[in-house]
């Protein structure tokens, strides 16, 4: 539940009495995103995910509540497959996900709370250093997980 549903303070966000933005909203969405969310990673990173980019929040974080992490409007990798399914976008793409690592992973990147692989556990979904938004240099991304290869 976002912080301010949670609290009863709709009109942290809202005017109920009328705005020139959709939804009685107090601002753009982005501006009233970034007005609480002001250390959201990713905002000066070379490499930015073009919704972030664009400050369409709500494309990928519903504003009120869901049952997922970071209010998530679906599962993360159900999410990043709306927009980069298998339509040319991702083809090729063939690192597991959705399944637990087969070794114990070496580094801290995230897992999901069942401990499974997921996109966001090597891509930041807002803003990188690196292409295609990981969240480490590519030369280095792998060998946490497959310390073999270094």
């Amino acid at each position: 539940i976002h912080g301010p549903v949670a609290g009863g303070t709709c009109t942290v966000c809202h005017n109920p009495h009328g705005s020139k933005f959709d939804k009685n909203l107090r601002s753009p969405v982005p501006v009233l995103c970034m007005f609480c969310h002001t250390s959201v990673g990713g905002s000066e990173a070379p490499v930015q995910h073009q919704p972030f980019k664009d400050g369409r929040c709500v494309a990928c974080h519903d504003p009120h509540a869901t049952g997922n992490r970071w209010v998530l409007v679906s599962k993360s990798s159900e999410l990043c497959f709306n927009c980069h399914g298998k339509d040319g976008k991702m083809d090729g793409h063939s690192h597991p996900f959705d399944r637990k690592p087969k070794l114990e992973m070496e580094t801290s990147l995230a897992l999901t709370k069942n401990g499974k692989l997921e996109c966001l556990t090597c891509h930041f979904p807002h803003g990188s250093n690196s292409a295609h938004l990981l969240r480490t240099r590519p030369e280095n991304e792998c060998i946490g997980c497959h310390p073999e290869h270094e």
